[in-house]
């Protein structure tokens, strides 16, 4: 599947920085209840704690908290000595399903990959020299926007450049939901829609312009713990002659590893073609933890749609 180009766009999809306005007067979220929000094992945990955690909620649901606090890996310590291995399953709506895998990097709070498998076959010792070029190259990229203070857990690697979620996905209107839990822990949920009259000049931006979907975060640390998303209009490309979707969805969720969280999976659902290629089947992307990690969280697997 990795040979799929839009496939990699994809992953701008996953990652949502706010950009709307503070709620106008009368639109302002209710306070979070007290009973809808968890409140974590611990020494701390009582009413204080709930309390706590109530307040948290409240002024997690305004868009400028997003903003500002928005990140994919809110705990750079959680992945110290951490070893992941990502499983890519693709399959097809027509034809054999297609196993690949790559060893999972952290670099300042970076993940990256390397393949060790392309399209269900071991990588060639051409395409390993390949693959290190690109590490280098990836992490010199985030050597050349590394702040600590303003862009750590906020940057991501996207088809091969690094790249700083908060002003690149100014691009949707976001509307706060309200409360709710994953994994046992308490989080605040919202709304994303594509921006009107916002400005496309590549396939991922295009990708962009055409989703929806819901976010869920950590009201403490703004750390992302799962996005659903699926696409409002059909995608196309070249008027339709070059690429055509009519259907794009999925979800990414986090998992817990020590004291923060990390990726655990992504589903893609896709219908459509690139050139004479039919590039419907579902992208299942699971990562799988390689040490016995005794986690602080708490939960089980969530319920997909």
């Amino acid at each position: 599947m990795r040979s799929v180009g839009l496939a990699a766009a994809l992953w701008f999809i996953l990652w949502m920085a706010p950009s709307a306005p503070r709620p106008a007067a009368g639109d302002e979220p209710h306070p979070p209840q007290e009973h809808l929000v968890s409140v974590p094992a611990g020494p701390a945990a009582g009413a204080d704690t709930a309390a706590t955690i109530a307040r948290a909620c409240a002024a997690a649901l305004h868009p400028q908290f997003l903003l500002d606090n928005l990140r994919l890996l809110a705990t750079p310590q959680a992945v110290d000595g951490v070893q992941m291995m990502a499983v890519e399953d693709w399959r097809p709506a027509h034809g054999a399903a297609v196993e690949d895998r790559s060893r999972i990097l952290f670099y300042k709070t970076v993940e990256l990959e390397v393949p060790l498998t392309e399209d269900g076959r071991p990588i060639s010792a051409s395409e390993l020299a390949k693959a290190r070029r690109a590490l280098q190259r990836a992490e010199a990229g985030v050597d050349a926007q590394w702040n600590p203070a303003e862009t750590a857990g906020r940057l991501i690697q996207i088809d091969g450049q690094i790249v700083d979620v908060g002003p690149l996905l100014r691009r949707f209107e976001w509307r706060p939901i309200g409360t709710c839990e994953y994994m046992g822990h308490a989080c605040v949920e919202y709304q994303f829609a594509p921006r009107a009259g916002a400005t496309v000049e590549s396939r991922a931006e295009r990708i962009m312009a055409a989703m929806a979907g819901r976010l869920r975060l950590d009201p403490f640390s703004g750390q992302v713990l799962q996005v659903r998303f699926h696409n409002v209009r059909p995608v196309r490309f070249g008027f339709g002659l070059l690429a055509s979707f009519s259907q794009i969805e999925g979800e990414f969720e986090m998992q817990p590893a020590g004291p923060g969280w990390v990726w655990k999976d992504t589903v893609v659902h896709l219908h459509g073609r690139e050139l004479w290629f039919d590039r419907s089947g579902t992208l299942d992307k699971q990562y799988l933890l390689q040490r016995g990690e005794q986690s602080t969280h708490r939960g089980g697997r969530q319920g997909r749609r």
